[in-house]
């Protein structure tokens, strides 16, 4: 399969290449900032793209050029980039998650269950991030929000920066008396890399 990596000189860019190539793939690094009248002369099967949303437009023409499904990771999206992607999306197949851990859907399905179970509960969500990260709250908890909205409609997120930490997303559960704690921690930033690749081999299957 030959893969498309949009930002491939990125940290997570890099990884995804790696993991790409070990796992028997070909790999095309492009440029975010990649000329349009270039475009023509990339060939595959299908996109990863994890860098910016400014990238967008690079993005779609290489998806549409090849008819290459499109495997998003990008967080930190306006309207403008939201709206260039459903442009995609009505091209060919696109997944956008803000976050390719193969373990969150897991973790989401147990907060769910917890939130069922615990009736007339509060929670709080955090989420701990690197310093660096541009986003805030950050992609995966305005996810976790989302799936929980439905059981605990008021409920906040705290965003806490520091460090290099990749992402420890944390749902604390109380009554007043009682606590309950659950917690998400990625400690390499492989995990990511691997659950964009899986996904994309998925796509072209």
């Amino acid at each position: 399969m030959i893969i498309a990596v949009v930002g491939a000189q990125g940290k997570m860019g890099k990884l995804i290449c790696n993991t790409a190539l070990q796992r028997g793939h070909t790999v095309i690094c492009v440029d975010k900032d990649t000329p349009q009248s270039t475009i023509k002369d990339i060939h595959c099967d299908v996109v990863v793209d994890f860098s910016s949303p400014s990238a967008l437009p690079v993005t779609k023409s290489i998806c549409i050029a090849n008819n290459a499904p499109l495997v998003y990771g990008t967080t930190g999206t306006d309207s403008k980039s939201n709206k260039l992607l459903k442009q995609i999306s009505k091209k060919v197949k696109v997944v956008a998650r803000p976050n390719f851990c193969s373990s969150l859907p897991a973790f989401c399905t147990a907060l769910e269950k917890l939130a069922q179970t615990l009736n007339g509960w509060d929670a709080v969500i955090e989420e701990h991030h690197h310093k660096y990260k541009k986003d805030s709250p950050s992609g995966t908890a305005l996810y976790i929000q989302n799936v929980l909205r439905r059981y605990i409609p008021d409920i906040n997120i705290v965003s806490i920066r520091y460090g290099n930490v990749i992402g420890i997303h944390r749902v604390i559960f109380t009554n007043g008396i009682e606590t309950i704690t659950l917690t998400h921690d990625v400690s390499d930033r492989t995990a990511f890399a691997l659950g964009s690749v899986m996904c994309a081999e998925q796509l072209t299957k």
